[in-house]
């Protein structure tokens, strides 16, 4: 087999190999990749940074996957008192028909007749529930 026949047979197969190409297109792509990679060799450029690589891609997606995650920074723990305080608000929301600045305005009332001069976050765990049924009876 001459030197033509080998390089014919081997054109046959690249071509089988890019289905859906036609010649014109196998023919410009081969000549693009060759002249790129024969300039990248040429002065010695390192083509792992063309953000159009698959090269780069997966590079940038593995130095995304080392980098750590900040931490979420811990939300403290929610008292008795402040939970019954919620739910009591909910309730309140519920009983004025979604209306939050009703709800709001039921439990300043009942606040200040059940603990006058005291905020809602001085309240300790007995009254935020005594608040609760307060609310459920209101």
């Amino acid at each position: 087999m001459s030197y033509e026949d080998a390089l014919y047979e081997s054109w046959e197969d690249y071509l089988d190999q890019k289905k859906g190409m036609d010649e014109a297109q196998v023919t410009g792509s081969a000549s693009s990749y060759a002249r790129k990679y024969a300039l990248n060799g040429l002065y010695a450029i390192d083509d792992t940074k063309d953000a159009d690589t698959d090269e780069y891609q997966s590079a940038q997606q593995q130095q995304t996957e080392r980098k750590p995650q900040p931490k979420k920074k811990a939300q403290p723990k929610k008292s008795e008192a402040q939970k019954a305080i919620e739910t009591a608000f909910k309730l309140a929301i519920v009983k004025n028909n979604g209306d939050e600045k009703a709800a709001a305005v039921m439990m300043q009332t009942l606040m200040k007749e059940m603990f006058p001069g005291k905020s809602s976050k001085d309240l300790t765990e007995e009254e935020a529930k005594a608040l609760f049924t307060a609310a459920k009876e209101n």
